[in-house]
């Protein structure tokens, strides 16, 4: 559901050897343009980029596989922006 920068989608497409489909979705605009560059910077000619909020995922869409990386914990960018945190208590492992 949020697949920029692009790390892992054009990972998975040279395995697929710019063969069939790969879906990507990014709902931002901003990072789409990362997104964007990275594949065509790698020459990965099987992306296509969807901008779909999770929600409104087409409920129709059949897929072979689905990879999803979910975010994780945000520890990182609550050490990057403490106010985001306010409130919350994190705990450390």
């Amino acid at each position: 559901m949020c697949a920029a920068p692009g790390g892992k989608a054009t990972h998975v497409a040279a395995r697929m050897e710019n063969r069939g489909c790969l879906v990507t979705n990014e709902p931002s605009g901003r990072r789409q343009q990362g997104l964007l560059a990275n594949v065509n910077r790698l020459g990965a000619l099987n992306v296509t980029i969807t901008d779909y909020r999770g929600e409104g995922f087409p409920t129709d869409a059949r897929f072979d596989r689905v990879l999803i990386d979910a975010p994780c914990s945000a520890e990182g960018t609550l050490r990057k922006t403490p106010s985001l945190g306010s409130g919350a208590s994190v705990k450390r492992a």
